[in-house]
């Protein structure tokens, strides 16, 4: 009987001492770096020097910039927002409105003729006529080079009745004119020996013989032509060049098949239906 109120007694103070160890933890956690230690009398607050190490978490200013997004003092999202969408209004009301998809510059720009407008082209044959790189051409101040007998890089396409006076100055009146078929236009003989000929008042083909054979550099240089950079496909009695100096094809006539003297210079700005019968 005595031991059973023995244990009795102590059930009731092993709880007792439970709560109290309880109750001395939940204080403990309230006081922060200050411990709650159990005492007979009760809990008790002393000061702890490692818990007083530790260092108290600073008070946010709600107005102080943060470090993490660099916001001004005073910021506020809704604040910040009527500002932007303020000034937005304010500078788009300053200026006229734009349509967009409507180009600054007008698409179409005026025609040949037109206030404003380029001037008219001069018109042009079946083929690019004069090349980059070719001597140009003043009547009043065209004098032909010397050693020249026909100053085919000059008068190779151009019109005709822009450069009739260096024909006639340097080949005279031609003996015989004869029309050509299949668009060929007109055949002019000289007496020289000389051929031209022209369509839609462009000169497309001149041949001239030499006074006597000469070498492919001298040939070149007595037709007022560069010599060409090209390798020259020889044949049994001629050197042909295609597509040089802005020539079509360049033909030097040999004295003979054994022979590398010319004796006839033949220069071709283009050939009239060259491209219709490759269709």
């Amino acid at each position: 009987m005595a031991r059973a109120h023995q244990r009795r007694v102590d059930g009731v103070g092993h709880r007792q001492r439970g709560r109290a160890r309880r109750a001395g933890e939940d204080q403990r956690a309230r006081l922060g770096h200050r411990a709650a230690v159990w005492h007979p009398d009760g809990l008790r607050a002393v000061h702890s020097p490692l818990l007083a190490q530790r260092p108290e978490a600073p008070q946010r200013d709600v107005h102080a910039p943060s470090a993490t997004t660099n916001r001004p003092p005073g910021y506020h999202p809704a604040v910040t927002a009527a500002r932007a969408l303020l000034l937005l209004l304010v500078a788009c009301g300053a200026e006229e409105p734009v349509l967009v998809g409507v180009p600054a510059e007008p698409l179409l720009a005026p025609g040949p003729g037109a206030p404003g407008g380029a001037a008219a082209p001069a018109p042009d044959g079946p083929a690019p006529r004069v090349a980059e790189g070719r001597p140009s051409y003043d009547p009043a101040l065209y004098v032909k080079p010397a050693g020249v007998v026909l100053d085919i890089g000059l008068l190779g396409g151009r019109s005709l009745r822009e450069v009739k006076a260096v024909v006639a100055d340097q080949l005279g009146p031609p003996v015989d004119t004869v029309p050509l078929p299949g668009g060929g236009g007109t055949e002019y003989r000289f007496a020289s020996g000389a051929v031209l000929r022209a369509a839609d008042d462009r000169i497309y083909l001149l041949r001239t013989p030499l006074p006597q054979p000469l070498r492919r550099h001298e040939a070149f240089a007595a037709a007022g032509l560069l010599e060409p950079v090209s390798e020259a496909l020889t044949l049994h009695r001629e050197y042909r060049y295609n597509n040089e100096r802005g020539f079509r094809r360049l033909r030097l006539k040999r004295l003979g098949a054994s022979t590398e003297e010319v004796v006839e210079v033949e220069a071709w700005s283009w050939i009239p239906g060259e491209h219709d019968n490759r269709r």
